[in-house]
């Protein structure tokens, strides 16, 4: 009986099937190692990337600080387990076809082993394991291989390292790289992995026998070495750095937009200024012609006619603007003449107000030219 809110389920009796041990629900849940540190043998082919296609066997270490890494054995808690290896594999988008179990536990280190506990919860898969005799274990992970090359304290030669190495999926499979040593049960399997193959037909040294390891890589990340690849790498390196001078050029460009475009107001605003005296001038002397003035002058003229030369004696410029200022006041109160003179600028089919409008429009964009 399932029972949900506060109370527990009972596992107070568990099934004891051909020597596995399975708890009330029916899972299978067990605790083995998956992974192992030192050297592992892999043919060039199945190393991804192309770096070593041409290769027989190639030798890639894992050291103890990679596969226990704080990060590294944190990357295989809650990981699905799968009935073999999705050749992609495991994400949301197909983890409801894969999964047939879950690491429970948190993986920890057992020596040269990782260790982590695992409950296989797919009815069909415990029945296989069961009639099996037990399954050997094989991870899928990601990593970036360093292709740098070397000798193991043991004297055992090394011609990659595998870095931030990170869980996707802990795989059930026949035989596995690694061998009985990794699995579920205690029945030994024959392997025909490149690493099992060269110990049966070569043997290998003590140190390769009990390190070497064999999970599946799905997708390394190579560290260049080779001349080609350094070559690529410059290639790029020119390729970012014209697109980094493409940039600054349209920066350039942009900046000497808004000066253009800031310059442009400063000249409209101007063109505005010029406009509004020359119509204040014009609401006092209506019969002169300030187009040729300078803005002085056109003040002095204006002061001169309302309160005579002897106003413009030791006067500054500030304070002819001010005297200026009060005129024009003056003669908006008490001049009800047209501000311009509206009638030297018509002609034949203008009215006063389109007169008006069309030299203010002179005035404000004579500066751009035709």
């Amino acid at each position: 009986m399932l029972i949900h809110d506060r109370h527990l389920v009972g596992r107070t009796s568990l099934l004891d099937t051909g020597g596995f041990a399975l708890d009330n629900n029916g899972y299978l849940n067990i605790t083995a190692r998956i992974a192992r540190t030192g050297l592992h043998t892999y043919s060039g082919d199945e190393i991804p990337g192309g770096h070593f296609k041409d290769r027989k066997i190639v030798h890639v270490l894992r050291p103890a600080s990679e596969v226990f890494a704080k990060d590294a054995l944190a990357s295989f808690a809650n990981l699905p387990i799968t009935l073999g290896h999705p050749p992609s594999g495991v994400s949301s988008d197909n983890y409801k076809q894969t999964a047939v179990g879950v690491s429970t536990g948190t993986p920890v280190r057992d020596g040269a082993y990782m260790k982590v506990e695992l409950s296989i919860r797919d009815a069909d898969t415990v029945a296989q394991i069961i009639a099996a005799g037990g399954m050997q274990i094989s991870n899928g992970y990601t990593v970036d291989l360093d292709t740098t090359s070397g000798t193991t304290s043991g004297g055992d030669r090394y011609d990659a390292i595998q870095r931030n190495i990170r869980g996707n999926h802990i795989a059930l499979v026949d035989a596995a790289r690694c061998g009985p040593a990794c699995r579920i049960g205690d029945g030994i399997s024959d392997c025909t992995c490149a690493s099992c193959q060269q110990q049966k037909e070569q043997g290998m040294s003590k140190n390769q026998i009990n390190t070497d390891e064999g999970e599946e890589i799905l997708k390394p990340t190579i560290v260049p070495e080779t001349p080609d690849t350094i070559e690529s790498l410059k290639a790029k390196v020119a390729g970012l750095e014209a697109v980094i001078a493409g940039l600054r050029g349209e920066i350039a460009a942009l900046k000497a937009e808004q000066s253009v475009a800031t310059m442009e107001k400063k000249v409209e605003n101007r063109v505005a200024e010029r406009v509004a005296l020359l119509t204040a001038a014009n609401s006092i002397l209506s019969d002169q012609d300030f187009s040729s003035k300078s803005d002085s002058d056109i003040r002095k003229a204006v002061i001169t006619h309302k309160y005579g030369a002897n106003m413009l004696v030791d006067a500054d410029t500030a304070a002819i603007k001010g005297m200026f200022k009060i005129a024009i006041k003056d003669a908006a109160k008490n001049n009800q003449r047209d501000p311009i003179n509206p009638a030297r600028f018509l002609t034949q089919t203008q009215t006063q107000d389109a007169a008006y409008q069309a030299r203010v429009e002179r005035l404000r964009t004579h500066y751009k030219g035709a």
